[in-house]
């Protein structure tokens, strides 16, 4: 069952804490600015840049049995880190609690305690784990999914020069012996 979060690499059951319901799936919008011009019907729509987006803020609704670990809770969600939300566990975003966390018990003589935590959010998904793709010739193609720029760790192993092409930038790397990890 899906009812965890992960965020700064702490599963959030490893403190008792359960999420009851996710968000929905939140869509960037587009930072647009929509100018009237005089004399002219409607407005005219003036986006910042190609991809430009705002954050997206969401909020998990959670329970947790005993308040034992509540130093450390409060300790953990607190900042940023990614985010991993436990119906959607091979996405990632980059993610800071922005609200006040209020703990409130559920009804009295038990002993659940029910809160949120509202993430603000980068507006792109990330993949968790893309794996490899081994390149042995020239010209191969990596597939790639989603609609936002790419930021791959690319590790060449090989020896001489090496010319390597990613998108519209070429890199070329002279007289390598052994591997070369490049973070883009």
């Amino acid at each position: 069952m899906a009812d965890y979060f992960v965020f700064k690499g702490i599963k959030s059951t490893d403190y008792g804490v359960y999420v009851t319901e996710f968000p929905p799936i939140p869509i960037p919008v587009e930072r647009v600015e929509y100018k009237q011009i005089p004399g002219r019907a409607g407005t005219i729509a003036i986006c910042e840049g190609e991809g430009v987006y705002d954050d997206v803020t969401f909020t998990v609704s959670c329970f947790i049995a005993n308040l034992d670990n509540l130093a450390a809770i409060s300790n953990w969600l607190t900042g940023s880190g990614e985010l991993i939300l436990g119906n959607m566990p091979d996405k990632m975003r980059k993610a800071r609690v922005s609200r006040q966390i209020d703990i409130v018990k559920l009804m009295r003589g038990r002993t659940a305690h029910i809160f949120d935590v509202t993430f603000r959010c980068d507006p792109v998904m990330y993949a968790v784990e893309t794996g490899s793709f081994p390149v042995r010739e020239s010209g191969t193609t990596i597939p790639g999914e989603g609609v936002a720029d790419a930021e791959p760790i690319i590790v060449v192993t090989g020896t001489g020069d090496i010319t390597l092409t990613v998108g519209d930038r070429t890199l070329t790397i002279e007289g390598l012996s052994g591997s070369i990890t490049i973070d883009s």
